[in-house]
């Protein structure tokens, strides 16, 4: 066995700090025996390939958090980091746990009392308990609010921050009533640890989770002012790019809820309804992680876009469930944190079991006199709203930064509350190195049933080594660790979310229930998907062309390839230009570059940035492997350039394991170093010409994997129609761009021309398997125009549009249907009815005439019927109503 001095960090003594490993004493507490027995025995190797393991888990899944700091709006908006997780789990001892979850239980009773006062009869603001000018004075507070939803339960789930002090007593620093997040992390930490340490987490007999998440379905479920036995929940979450984007999607996919953003609600006759292509579905329970302010145009936040004009309509009129209530947010002001002791002996007759930090709203007199006489003990925040600023110490300010702060807290005392600083207390954390200890706090979950309190096991633990840090938000940063609830007794290990129910399902194949919102990302994800890769087929033919032995200025077909990509938007488009083309860098140079270009609207990594972007707003609808494989296809087009032609295909994606992957409205940001010197003429901004084939012929096979599991994987309902759908269409657009530039002009040796086109369109083997080596230009264009045979034929991709509209829904009259199968019924007979003989020949000046209009006239009608698709499944326009007043 190693000597724990290999292991553990005991470099710095911290004898003030209530340590939660050991004693005062040194000895190891009784909970923590085992684990710290088990991580001497592994040693720093093996905890060092756990950690590993761990955080492949963390980037194989993809989850990732937006920090406070690049929150929207901010200089860097959307710069989405990988969660970071610790190896080693944070302990509970079960009676020390039983002691803390009453005390969160008994608050969280008491948070719903106060919130039912404050915005129901006020009494404590009538006796005296909480000042009338912090509730009159807070910018969260509405008038709406009040009596919206009076003798209806006001708190559903709800989260405390706690930290321990030097005397080993838990304390809360906070609470968070609004929409606390939190619950979809800290789920991914238990499975991403129950799987590196399995044997481990069953040993110390750990509470499970699964319990929790089953009361809170139940409860959701419960809550539905109709249709009980199944309603219809939706998880209201902000517009992409919202530092929630990961968690809520992950919730959704967990707990089988509804995604849903502001545009896919709507009201009507006083009921919320969600927009689907299958027309208006009533929604019952609405969980909302938005801004109170933003839930309702109408009455709140004129300029909001994130909730439904009506909603508070609704609330009065209980037709729909909301959780938790609009107006909640009052619950989590922290200038209430000064007066909830007086509240519980008001509302309760005792003094609360869980205490806050000591507290001072300093729009109190008396309070602030007392916090000024003692600055140096008392770390300032705004006393309103809860942000993930750090919070103030006079004693790190410099002279002009203190005169400064102390000038607005004597002009706007009523804008700050002073909290007592504690002395975190530390736990175990893994360094890479060794362990040591670190500060820690924790945030816990509490479910608000009709039944009693539920309190979640464990919670979400951070470490870090600043406490001022530590007490910001959760998604400022920090490592978490899994929270264990150990016991000498064996656990539940069943615990399921599969409901043992005695009600009957109707057995149905779902489809309609598609947002329009969503519909439109799936669409534009084939669509982007399917350009990526023409896009990366087109580059590696020119570049295999290129890179060949002959001298690629004497080859015919390179100077059509150098046209088709010019025409599909990857180089210049001057390039195409024989006058213009001449001034400008060799195409050897350009083409490399090409692969990673981001000037061009439509370039190879643009069209990745789409992809995820489409893929991030719709995650809860895809499946896990095909997120994954998207993340690698961009992790990979993009990771920084190996100056070494031959790049192990393994090692180049676990060397960038830690790429900075944007997930949301931006993407993978390529990171190229300045381009090393090399005699190679292929080299441009750093890239071979060897490295841009790598690169674009394992995009291609990735794009082929999405392709092949969207295919296999994905039920036929609206989901799967409207990827298949957006992939046909720029496919069709992509065959006419194709054909157009490479065979349609005139030539004198077409066959190698002919040649690069089957290769670029994927036809080249099964032309080799129908005529050997004869190479004609009507069996070509057979095959890539008129084969309906043939998946990368045009014929084939009106065909099986033209299947795909049939299976659509209809939402509107006749008349709109018939616009829409005109076109694609149009589109269809024109190519039905090409002859391939007819389109080889050639007019006098060698263009093949007939071909070229035939494909200008397709391409000229491919963009209506996009936009009659996007008008009728994609832009949900509904007839209008008037909202006046407001419903009592």
């Amino acid at each position: 066995m190693l000597q724990s001095s290999s292991l553990w960090n005991h470099s710095t003594n911290f004898t003030n700090d209530f340590d939660e490993r050991v004693d005062v004493a040194g000895a190891v507490r009784p909970h923590w025996s085992l684990i710290s027995s088990e991580l001497e025995q592994l040693g720093p190797s093996i905890l060092k390939l756990r950690s590993q393991s761990v955080d492949q888990f963390i980037h194989d899944n993809g989850v990732t958090f937006q920090p406070a700091e690049h929150a929207p709006g901010s200089a860097q908006p959307h710069a989405n980091r990988p969660w970071r997780l610790s190896v080693i789990p944070f302990l509970f001892q079960q009676a020390e746990w039983q002691r803390l979850r009453e005390g969160l239980a008994e608050r969280t009773m008491l948070l719903e009392a106060v919130l039912g006062d404050l915005l129901g009869p006020q009494r404590l603001i009538r006796e005296r308990i909480i000042p009338g000018e912090l509730l009159w004075s807070d910018p969260t507070y509405d008038r709406a609010y009040h009596e919206l939803s009076p003798n209806v339960q006001k708190l559903h789930v709800s989260a405390t921050d706690l930290a321990r002090d030097a005397d080993g007593q838990w304390k809360v620093i906070g609470d968070r009533t609004r929409a606390p997040s939190g619950l979809g992390y800290l789920l991914e930490n238990r499975i991403v640890t129950s799987r590196v340490t399995p044997t481990l987490i069953r040993r110390t007999n750990t509470q499970r989770l699964a319990s929790f998440f089953e009361s809170l379905n139940d409860h959701l479920r419960q809550l539905a002012p109709s249709k009980k036995d199944n309603p219809r929940i939706a998880l209201l979450t902000p517009p992409s790019g919202s530092y929630r984007e990961f968690e809520d999607t992950y919730l959704a996919r967990y707990l089988g809820l509804l995604l849903v953003q502001g545009s896919d609600l709507a009201v009507r006759d006083g009921e919320l309804h969600m927009k689907t292509l299958g027309g208006l579905k009533p929604i019952q329970v609405l969980w909302r992680h938005i801004s109170d302010r933003r839930c309702d145009p109408l009455e709140l936040d004129p300029a909001s876009i994130e909730g439904a004009t009506g909603l508070l309509r609704c609330i009065r009129r209980r037709t729909v469930s909301v959780v938790n209530t609009v107006g909640s947010v009052l619950a989590q002001t922290p200038a209430l944190m000064a007066y909830l002791g007086k509240a519980n002996e008001f509302f309760f007759g005792k003094p609360l079991s869980l205490a806050s930090a000591e507290t001072y709203w300093c729009g109190a007199a008396e309070d602030l006199a007392a916090v000024l006489q003692n600055l140096e003990e008392f770390a300032f925040r705004e006393a309103y709203i809860v942000t993930g600023k750090r919070p103030i110490v006079v004693s790190e300010l410099d002279r002009a930064a203190k005169e400064e702060f102390l000038g607005k807290l004597n002009r706007n005392p009523e804008r700050y509350i002073a909290q007592r600083r504690l002395r975190f207390s530390r736990t175990p954390l893994w360094t890479g190195d060794s362990i040591e200890s670190q500060k820690v706090v924790l945030r816990s979950f509490q479910l608000n049933t009709p039944k009693g309190i539920e309190v979640l096991p464990g919670g979400l633990a951070r470490a870090g080594q600043d406490e001022l840090e530590l007490a910001r938000s959760l998604t400022s940063g920090g490592t978490t660790l899994d929270c264990w609830v150990t016991s000498d007794k064996s656990v539940d290990q069943h615990k399921t979310l599969l409901k043992d129910t005695k009600s009957t399902i109707t057995i149905r194949r779902g489809g309609a229930d598609l947002p329009s919102r969503v519909a439109e990302h799936l669409f534009w994800l084939g669509r982007y998907a399917e350009r990526a890769e023409s896009a990366a087929r087109l580059l590696r033919t020119t570049l295999n062309r290129v890179s060949g032995e002959d001298n690629w200025e004497t080859l015919p077909e390179v100077r059509r390839l150098i046209y088709a990509l010019a025409s599909a938007g990857q180089i210049e488009p001057s390039y195409a230009v024989e006058p213009f083309s001449s001034n400008l860098p060799a195409i050897d140079q350009v083409l490399p570059a090409a692969v990673l270009d981001r000037v061009q609207s439509r370039s190879l990594c643009r069209s990745m940035d789409a992809i995820l972007h489409n893929a991030a707003s719709v995650r809860d609808r895809l499946s896990i492997d095909a997120y994954r494989i998207i993340q690698r296809a961009a992790r990979d087009l993009n990771r920084p350039i190996d100056f070494d032609d031959t790049i192990d295909f393994d090692e180049s994606r676990r060397g960038d394991r830690d790429a900075n992957l944007e997930v949301g409205n931006a993407a993978v940001k390529s990171s190229t170093p300045p381009a090393k010197p090399s005699a190679d003429a292929g080299t441009a901004q750093g890239l071979t010409i060897n490295e841009a084939l790598d690169r674009s012929g394992r995009l291609i096979v990735d794009l082929l994997a999405l392709a092949g599991l969207t295919s296999e994987s994905v039920v036929r309902t609206h989901v799967w129609q409207f990827i298949e759908l957006g992939r046909r269409i720029e496919r069709a657009e992509s065959i006419c761009d194709l054909v157009t530039t490479m065979l349609c002009p005139p030539t004198e040796n077409g066959k190698q021309i002919c040649e690069a086109a089957l290769e670029v369109s994927d036809c080249l083997m099964t032309y080799r398997s129908r005529y050997i080596n004869l190479v004609q230009l009507a069996p070509v264009i057979d095959l890539l125009v008129t084969d309906e045979t043939n998946p990368r034929s045009l014929q084939f991709q009106f065909d099986r549009i033209a299947s795909l509209m049939d299976k659509l829904p209809t939402v509107e009259g006749p008349a709109g249907l018939d616009a829409i199968l005109r076109l694609v019924s149009g589109l269809q007979f024109r190519v039905t009815t090409a002859d391939p003989i007819k389109l080889s020949e050639l007019a006098k000046d060698g263009r093949l005439e007939n071909l070229q209009r035939l494909l200008e006239e397709i391409a000229a009608e491919l963009p209506e019927l996009f936009n009659q698709i996007n008008a009728r499944y994609l832009i949900h326009t509904e007839s209008t109503q008037q909202l006046t007043g407001t419903e009592r």
